[in-house]
């Protein structure tokens, strides 16, 4: 005789829809395929659902909000190029637009100012310097780490500084002054199509779209042809969910994205193409791990084509990771995750994970004796400033001194120490270094000895991960396909 199944109470029966949906691990995206499966990649069984209308409508929404969804960075044969092509482009949209604000900044008004100031009072004094100078070098506005700032907050004032300028009716006028660029003939001539594309660093172009692209911009450097290009777990993501209807996405309530190798595009800021969906499904929490062995790290290593032909013409020790470039690589994708509450992530929506790939006892001893001292450094300089050890800098001398990283990273580790920030690390991340020693054994240094001892002491630091990893050039190496033509 069946099981009276529909007789049990409404409540039972949402336990044992929970219980059937539930997969350990949750669902996984493949990107090669654009279906979800489960985490060991088999199918997934809701034939439940279909034994009858009303447990079809009872069981309706719960796998989605029952499962987290899972996103790799995205990979395939076909999309590598694709990718890596998107990446120049981008590249080149970025410093185009920069180009742009350098000749044009004539056209910033008092109240453009005005405005800019409020919504961005950090930058002001970058805000000064360019409306001083006419035909600023834009490479001032992007050297120095993006002036200690989430280099996602710089593009962003420099895309509000754009678009306030491009009204002004001498706007145009103004950028035919500009030794390289001609507005009026040629590829990438009209300045007003080049700050209205549409592309953002998460998002993933068909290859139509990139020829669009690369007509706008024009003169982008085409990709290395035999490096493994992906796209960010988190542009996964973004495409997915703007695949789904919205009674859809309403239903989910976990989204684990699984930063497990380098990707294009600037991705340590890739979380942005999230906060639309974080913002109408107030329920939805987004977990983001990123591997600092494989993706961190690996980033802060030479360029993989000067690697793989050093590795063929015989040299083997041409991907050393110096401690300085670590701490740069993992420090930018701290200060994006402190600036997304200023793009709009709701309060509690987001979480970043440091993900040691499987040897914490390693990623411990890199993260304090290497970061945490770089951090020492850089807390320990500004000290010396408050202390008059040394005279306090200008706002740019500041910026730009071999100690100095990001501006919010010494208060973000120690939130991170003491476990009250939303970035959490898998593995211990030890202690805050006591800066007083750094003090008393510089206190005689000038600045520019400071910045001399600093970088001495960290090209000396090579890092590369224990077993079971490889060594760091293996771990780059896995991203050259050794049999693909230049």
């Amino acid at each position: 005789m069946p099981f009276p199944f529909l007789r049990l109470p409404r409540e039972l029966r949402d336990l044992v829809y929970e219980h059937y949906v539930a997969e350990k691990g949750g669902y996984l995206y493949d990107f090669a395929t654009y279906k979800l499966t489960t985490v060991d990649s088999q199918p997934i069984d809701l034939s439940l659902s279909r034994s009858c209308t009303l447990i079809a409508t009872e069981m309706r929404g719960v796998a989605l909000g029952t499962n987290a969804f899972r996103f790799k960075t995205g990979y395939t044969d076909d999309a590598r190029l694709r990718a890596g092509r998107f990446d120049r482009l981008l590249a080149k949209l970025n410093n185009t637009k920069c180009s742009i604000l350098s000749f044009g900044q004539a056209c910033i008004t008092a109240q453009d100012a005005a405005d800019l100031a409020s919504a961005y009072p950090q930058l002001v004094p970058l805000l000064t310097e360019l409306q001083r100078h006419h035909g600023y070098d834009c490479d001032a506005i992007y050297s120095v780490h993006s002036w200690g700032e989430a280099p996602s907050v710089l593009r962003q004032f420099i895309e509000d500084t754009l678009s306030a300028i491009s009204t002004h009716p001498n706007f145009v006028a103004n950028l035919s002054h500009a030794p390289i660029w001609d507005w009026h003939n040629g590829p990438g001539s009209n300045p007003h199509e080049i700050l209205s594309l549409p592309y953002k660093p998460w998002s993933i172009p068909t290859d139509g779209e990139n020829e669009d692209f690369d007509r706008a911009v024009a003169g982008a450097l085409p990709p290395w042809r035999r490096e493994r290009y992906r796209f960010s777990a988190a542009a996964v993501a973004v495409q997915y969910l703007a695949s789904l209807p919205h009674a859809t996405r309403a239903q989910l309530r976990k989204i684990i994205l699984e930063e497990d190798r380098v990707s294009v595009a600037n991705p340590e800021c890739h979380a942005q193409g999230l906060i639309q969906y974080c913002q109408e499904n107030p329920q939805l929490r987004v977990e983001r791990r990123v591997s600092l062995w494989r993706n961190v790290f690996r980033s802060g290593s030479a360029e993989l084509n000067v690697i793989a032909n050093n590795v063929e013409n015989g040299t083997t020790n041409s991907a050393p990771l110096v401690a300085i470039c670590a701490t740069l690589e993992l420090g930018r994708w701290i200060v994006e995750a402190q600036a997304l509450p200023f793009f709009g992530m709701p309060s509690g929506a987001f979480s970043l994970v440091l993900d040691s790939d499987g040897i914490p006892r390693k990623t411990s001893q890199v993260f304090e004796l290497l970061i945490q001292r770089d951090v020492a450094w850089q807390v320990a300089l500004e000290e010396c400033y408050a202390r008059s050890i040394l005279p306090m800098p200008s706002w740019f001398d500041r910026r730009r001194h071999g100690c100095y990283k990001y501006e919010g990273l010494p208060a973000a580790m120690r939130d991170i120490v003491d476990c009250t920030s939303n970035i959490r690390c898998d593995f211990d991340p030890g202690e805050m270094w006591d800066v007083e020693e750094l003090i008393l054994k510089h206190r005689l240094c000038s600045s520019d000895e400071w910045s001399m001892l600093y970088t001495q002491d960290s090209h000396k630091q090579i890092i590369e991960p224990s077993s079971p990893l490889p060594t760091m050039l293996d771990i780059c190496l896995e991203d050259v396909l050794l049999d693909e033509p230049d």
